[in-house]
């Protein structure tokens, strides 16, 4: 898998950096972060919030709409506060359900 993505000339991460990774400008990133903690996506949001870097990122993973609806307490949800921020900012795509 990792050689298919250089080969398709896609950068990988070399070491944890636990999604604090900021996207250059000129530059886009995917992150495929399937079952990731969602404080993971919210570093990296913070991360990316100037300069429209957030515009720079596609991220493959958990919905954010969900985190919204299933983090009740307050202190929960202050802990994720960045991931919140952008909901009204980011647009959401679920992937298709396929038949067996």
């Amino acid at each position: 898998e990792k050689q298919w993505l250089r080969d398709q000339k896609f950068s990988l991460i070399q070491e944890d950096e636990m999604c604090k990774r900021y996207v250059p400008k000129g530059c886009r990133a995917v992150f495929f972060m399937p079952h990731c903690e969602n404080f993971m996506y919210n570093n990296l949001i913070h991360c990316n919030q100037a300069d429209d870097a957030l515009s720079r990122l596609c991220i493959i993973g958990n919905s954010f709409v969900h985190y919204d609806e299933c983090t009740m307490s307050t202190k929960k949800r202050r802990n994720i506060k960045e991931l919140l921020g952008v909901l009204d900012r980011s647009r959401e795509v679920p992937f298709p359900v396929f038949a067996k």
